[in-house]
């Protein structure tokens, strides 16, 4: 160990920092493996609390449920996300599930509908606790429709049918019950296959318009010389 130049002393360390150091000398290469990779969850743990996480809900749900549903599995339980939906619907048991995914991991998903939020796809939106629509977005209620290319008996037939009209009561209730719209009005505008706006849904007290194009500037016109 090298003497210090005759005239200098050399001030002890504080009893803490002296004592890390002695840890950091003496801790095995796995020991501080261990706590770096721990450190590393900790910063990647806290930018993905950062994040956010945006999932197109767009075309046939049939079509893009597997991929919905992958990236909602990737969210920590109570994540926050923003679906941006533009879907006439498409099979009730594609919306179910996602749907179920939403509210079993209590994601906080907003949802905003860019363009139709119709059929089946009510229920991802009804799904969502913050709901926003464009003032030209469309939605459609309608009973529960159900078609099958198999050659099936009578019997299967008439089966079916009473299984989907049970369905159809069950989605109109759970429909009113996370929209937190009526019963009744649901029920209606389901009977009639009604079309409804976005101003519909405003007035039934289940969303909120947010207009883009007020904020867009209009595009300058150029002039030939």
């Amino acid at each position: 160990m090298r003497k210090p130049p005759e005239g200098y002393t050399i001030a002890p360390l504080p009893r803490d920092r002296a004592a890390e150091r002695v840890r950091s000398a003496v801790m095995p290469c796995h020991s501080k493996r261990k706590v770096l990779m721990a450190r590393s969850r900790s910063s990647n743990n806290a930018r993905r609390d950062d994040e956010t996480h945006d999932i197109a809900v767009v075309g046939e749900l049939d079509e893009c449920e597997a991929d919905v549903i992958a990236q909602l599995l990737e969210l920590d339980d109570g994540a926050e996300c923003t679906l941006y939906i533009d879907s006439g619907g498409g099979r009730v048991y594609s919306a179910l599930a996602i749907m179920s995914i939403i509210l079993l991991k209590q994601i906080r998903a907003k949802g905003i509908v860019l363009g139709a939020c119709s059929s089946a796809a009510l229920l991802v939106l009804a799904a969502c606790r913050d709901r926003v629509a464009m003032p030209y977005s469309i939605f459609q209620f309608h009973p529960i429709r159900w078609e099958s290319g198999e050659d099936i008996e009578r019997v299967e037939a008439s089966e079916w049918a009473r299984h989907f009209m049970r369905l159809e009561e069950q989605c109109d209730e759970l429909l009113a019950r996370l929209l937190g719209a009526d019963l009744a009005l649901v029920q209606e505008w389901s009977r009639l296959s009604r079309y409804v706006s976005g101003q519909d849904m405003v007035d039934a007290g289940v969303l909120q318009i947010v207009d883009p194009t007020r904020s867009a500037r209009p595009h300058s016109r150029t002039t030939k010389g």
